[in-house]
C-alpha cells in the first residue's frame, strides 16, 4: 500500500547523483466527450528514454537474460530488448487502477502493477479484466554504491507543448483552452518494494477520484445503464447499494452530456450511491515527490524507496490515463504535452 516516508534525516549531508531522463511526448487523437467508454485512441508517444547525469553513484539497468545489464542510460532500443511489442506510435487509451488492492496484497515477490479496461470494453460491472494494452509501462532497476532514499529530481516536469496546441486549434476548431487541459487526467504511477505512489501531472492538489457511480458505459442514448429496472453502479465500492424510486419522466441532473451525466429514465429506479462507500483514488501532484536542486534533507517530500549498497532495487513506472477522472469527459482532447523523469539519491548521514 501506498506509504508516506518521514523524513530520514535530521540534518543535512549530500545529494547523491542524479539518475536522467525519462521523456515522453503524448498526444491525444480523439476529442472525449464519452472518453471513459467511447473514445478508442488517446495519446501518442513520440519519445521515450532513460539516461545517467553521473554514474559514479548511480545505475540504471534492465532485466537481460537471468541478469540485470547496467549502462548509462535506457533509450527506445532498449525498450524494444525490455518489451518486444513496444512501439513507440502506441495509443494510450483510457484504464484505471481501481481494485489495486487486489494485486497488491497479493503474496508474489515482484509485483507488477494491473490496471483495469473501462466498462464499456467489459461485461463484468465491478472489477473488470486487466488491461494489456493502452499505456506505456516500465520496469527499471536502480543501483547505489551508498545507501540512499529515491526521490524524483528537480528537472521532472509535465509541460504542455502550447505552441502544437495552438496551431491545432487554428486547424480543427478545437478549443486552445481544452488542448492545454491535456494533462489534467494523465497520471503517472511509481512501485517499489517500500511503496505504490499515484502522481497527478496536471493538478497542484488530488483529485480525489471516486472509483464508483452510475454511468452511461454500454449505450448511446443518452442514459444511464441498467439491468432489470435499475440502474447499474459500476466500480469499486463496499456495501450493497439502495435504490430510489423510479422517476415517472425522465430527470437530468447535469447540463452536460457524458458517460458520467447521463439521463435517469423514466420508470428505472434510481442507484443511490450514498448507500454505499466508495472507493477513492490515493494519489498526490507530481511536485510531491520532487526534491528541490541542493536539498540536503527531504523535508515533506514523498520518498519512493529506499536502496542499499551495491543491490539491485526494483521500480516500475506506468504511464496512463485514469478513466474515472471526470476532467476526461469535458478536457481531453486533443492536446500535446511532455513529461520528463529524472531520479535523484538522498545518502543517509554517516
Amino acid at each position: 500500500m501506498s506509504k508516506r516516508k518521514k523524513n530520514p534525516f535530521l540534518s543535512g549531508k549530500i545529494l547523491a547523483a542524479t539518475i536522467g531522463l525519462f521523456a515522453l511526448t503524448l498526444s491525444t487523437s480523439t476529442m472525449a466527450t464519452f472518453a471513459w467508454f467511447q473514445v478508442s485512441d488517446f495519446a501518442r508517444i513520440e519519445q521515450i528514454g532513460m539516461k545517467l547525469d553521473d554514474s559514479t553513484t548511480m545505475q540504471i539497468g534492465y532485466r537481460q537474460g537471468d541478469g540485470i545489464l547496467y549502462q548509462d542510460k535506457i533509450d527506445e532500443n532498449d525498450l524494444r530488448i525490455i518489451d518486444p511489442n513496444y512501439d513507440r506510435n502506441v495509443h494510450l487509451r483510457d484504464v484505471t487502477s481501481a481494485f489495486s488492492s487486489n494485486w497488491l496484497n497479493t503474496s508474489e515477490a515482484e509485483k507488477t502493477p494491473i490496471l483495469r479496461v473501462p466498462y464499456g470494453k467489459s461485461k463484468e460491472n465491478t472489477m473488470t479484466e486487466a488491461a494489456t494494452e493502452g499505456f506505456v509501462q516500465v520496469e527499471a532497476f536502480l543501483r547505489c554504491s551508498q545507501p540512499c532514499h529515491l526521490y524524483l529530481g528537480h528537472n521532472t516536469s509535465a509541460t504542455v507543448i502550447e505552441r502544437w496546441n495552438r496551431e491545432l486549434a487554428a486547424q480543427t476548431g478545437y478549443s486552445e483552452d481544452e488542448l492545454n487541459k491535456v494533462l489534467d487526467c494523465v497520471r503517472v504511477s511509481f512501485y517499489t518494494e517500500d511503496a505504490f505512489y499515484i502522481a497527478e501531472p496536471g493538478q497542484e492538489e488530488a483529485s480525489k477520484t471516486v472509483f464508483a457511480g452510475p454511468l452511461q458505459a454500454r449505450n448511446n442514448l443518452g442514459y444511464y445503464d441498467s439491468e432489470d429496472g435499475k440502474e447499474i453502479l459500476y466500480g469499486e465500492y463496499e456495501g450493497e447499494p439502495s435504490y430510489l424510486p423510479a422517476p415517472e419522466t425522465d430527470e437530468k441532473d447535469f447540463d452536460d452530456d457524458s458517460a458520467f451525466h447521463a439521463i435517469h429514465k423514466a420508470g428505472i429506479e434510481k442507484v443511490d450511491v450514498s448507500s454505499v462507500k466508495p472507493a477513492v483514488e490515493k494519489s498526490y501532484p507530481l511536485s510531491s515527490f520532487i526534491l528541490p536542486e541542493k536539498a540536503v534533507t527531504a523535508g515533506d517530500t514523498l520518498c519512493l524507496g529506499t536502496l542499499h549498497p551495491n543491490e539491485d532495487y526494483r521500480i516500475v513506472i506506468s504511464i496512463y490515463i485514469e478513466g474515472w477522472d471526470l476532467d476526461l469527459t469535458d478536457s481531453l482532447a486533443t492536446g500535446k504535452f511532455s513529461l520528463d523523469l529524472s531520479f535523484v539519491g538522498l545518502m543517509d548521514i554517516i
